[in-house]
């Protein structure tokens, strides 16, 4: 165990050193000097909608486009969004086509059935009227047979 405190002991000085000889920063350079010369020389394009003011430094330059940028991501994204939920409009409208379609055909189909029981039963009624009109007959002929002339 001692021997592993004295080789972080060592790491850690080392590092001390390291950053001795070779700060990071220095104070008498930009930190922008670290950025890639692409990064540093231009800034990316700018929205249509927006545009630079030519008394702006480039910090201020990249600041307001960073923020820019971030809100037409946002406006990419809502607008994408909308075209979700356009869509999903679009397939409730289809929906609600193919709904209507089958109400009608019930509706169809239930005014198809209400004319076929009409028939069915104008006809059972038809069959019980001429069934006691044969069952009058047949009596009032078996009352005149039972009974001489």
């Amino acid at each position: 165990m001692n021997e592993h405190a004295l080789r972080i002991a060592e790491l850690d000085a080392h590092i001390q050193q390291g950053l001795r000889d070779d700060p990071p920063v220095h104070p008498d350079h930009e930190v922008i000097r670290y950025a890639p010369p692409a990064t540093r020389d231009a800034l990316p394009p700018l929205p249509s909608y927006v545009q630079h003011r030519d008394d702006i430094d480039l910090i201020g330059k990249a600041a307001s486009q960073a923020i820019v940028t971030q809100y037409d991501g946002a406006m990419r994204s809502l607008e994408a969004m909308g075209k979700e939920l356009i869509e999903a409009v679009k397939q409730s409208q289809q929906m609600t086509e193919r709904a209507l379609e089958a109400v009608k055909f019930v509706t169809e189909t239930c005014d198809a059935y209400r004319e076929e029981s009409k028939i069915i039963f104008a006809r059972i009624e038809h069959a019980a009227a001429l069934t006691a009109e044969v069952r009058k007959v047949c009596e009032d002929m078996r009352a005149k047979i039972a009974r001489p002339a």
